[in-house]
């Protein structure tokens, strides 16, 4: 009799194969949307908000980076919102106050900070720059053609980590690459459901008529593009845009940002759960539900591994206890014994899922490498991701349905 975990493996390897034969599909057949096309006419003037909380090691060269954009000087904004920081953000800022408009206010959170920096832009389009982040001095060009299609209300780049070093930042930057690669995949069905931080564009004409970021939100990023994607708006992703992120390098950093992304997806699904359905296209019937399913399959995943293991360890002891605990004497290294797991596995339909799944991993990798032109070293990066990171996911999102659940009076950072 087959058991639970082979059935949900099984489940979970038929979804991700029949998603990556869609993605896939969907770049050969819309090859021609992969980049934006030339900006006709005069560029448009773009304001671009950094909000800033407690920054002071990364935002100076967060401007510089701004400042080098291959962009005419007159047509960029920068602003700087210091969220009252307790260190010297506002004072590493300033020495750029030549360039940039720089504005203080009370600590209120990200997504207050942002909105100030709506109230107070020029631009005809906004973009938004975490203060940790890095961009490319072509990014913006490369962009901001998409909005040439008048119903693209928002445009996202593709983020990496900033240098990967040690197993948690490689295991996240193989994370970010292939994320590269499903955003932009999502663009093209339409479909994209997080507008992330670090240099994602506005058109400001949004803003002005449903309002800026929700700030009763832990996920500003994701609400706004489930609101852009409920009122008919499109989102588009730039391949060739690159941006940079700093990540963080231990697990309990890493833990609490994830149990905010996730348990923030879950509740802007529940607030827009009137997307899962067929009127928004492949966002209500393909990208949410599979990642639903994902979510729920983990959930279960987790719960039934550990009382597996639970119960296996109980099950060994006992067996140990009644041979006097000789465990060597009772180790069996047959060769036949091997050779015939080896056999069983190799001819298993997990292992071709697997097969399968490393090979759309590696297409999209070089996809990735070749839009980006990025030195993507990620070999042992993508072995850790292998054999760590479905366990991770699972306790992450195992954390996040609790916190649903539970505890729903949960304080927050606001910064």
């Amino acid at each position: 009799m087959t058991s639970p975990m082979t059935v949900i493996f099984y489940i979970m390897g038929f979804i991700s194969l029949f998603t990556s034969v869609l993605y896939f599909l969907s770049f050969i057949v819309e090859n021609k949307k992969l980049k934006a096309p030339p900006w006709k006419g005069s560029l448009p003037k773009v304001s671009v908000i950094v909000p800033a909380y407690n920054e002071e090691k990364s935002i100076a060269k967060t401007i510089e980076t701004l400042l080098k954009l291959d962009y005419p000087k007159e047509k960029l904004d920068i602003i700087v919102v210091n969220d009252g920081s307790k260190d010297n953000t506002l004072g590493e800022a300033s020495k750029y106050k030549k360039f940039i408009r720089i504005f203080t206010k009370p600590n209120g959170g990200k997504a207050s900070a942002v909105n100030l920096g709506i109230e107070k832009a020029k631009g005809q389009f906004i973009a938004t720059m975490d203060a940790d982040s890095f961009v490319n001095s072509d990014a913006l060009l490369n962009m901001i053609g998409f909005f040439q299609e008048k119903n693209v209300a928002c445009v996202t780049a593709s983020m990496l980590i900033k240098d990967p070093k040690g197993f948690w930042l490689r295991m996240q930057a193989v994370e970010y690459a292939f994320g590269v690669f499903l955003r932009k995949a999502f663009s093209l069905l339409d479909a994209v459901h997080v507008t992330p931080g670090p240099f994602s564009i506005y058109r400001k004409t949004f803003f002005d008529k449903y309002g800026g970021f929700s700030e009763d939100t832990i996920t500003e990023d994701t609400e706004m593009a489930m609101r852009i994607q409920s009122k008919g708006y499109r989102i588009r992703t730039s391949l060739t845009s690159v941006v940079y992120t700093i990540g963080p390098n231990n697990f309990k950093d890493l833990y609490y940002q994830r149990r905010r992304w996730y348990t923030g997806f879950l509740e802007n699904v529940i607030k827009y759960r009137k997307l899962l359905n067929p009127k928004y296209g492949e966002l209500g019937v393909l990208m949410l539900p599979t990642a639903l399913i994902s979510i729920a399959f983990s959930f279960v995943l987790t719960v039934y591994s550990l009382k597996t293991s639970i119960n296996g360890a109980i099950d060994l002891v006992r067996f140990e206890r009644s041979i006097g605990f000789d465990i060597w004497g009772n180790v069996n290294p047959s060769f036949f014994v091997i050779q015939k797991t080896v056999i069983s596995l190799l001819s298993s339909p997990i292992f071709l899922f697997g097969l399968l799944g490393n090979i759309a991993f590696i297409t999209a990798f070089i996809i990735v490498k070749k839009y980006t032109k990025q030195k993507l070293h990620v070999l042992l990066g993508f072995l850790f991701f292998m054999f760590f990171y479905i366990i991770f996911f699972s306790f992450w999102y195992t954390v996040s349905i609790i916190n649903i659940i539970f505890l729903k009076n949960r304080q927050w950072r606001k910064e």
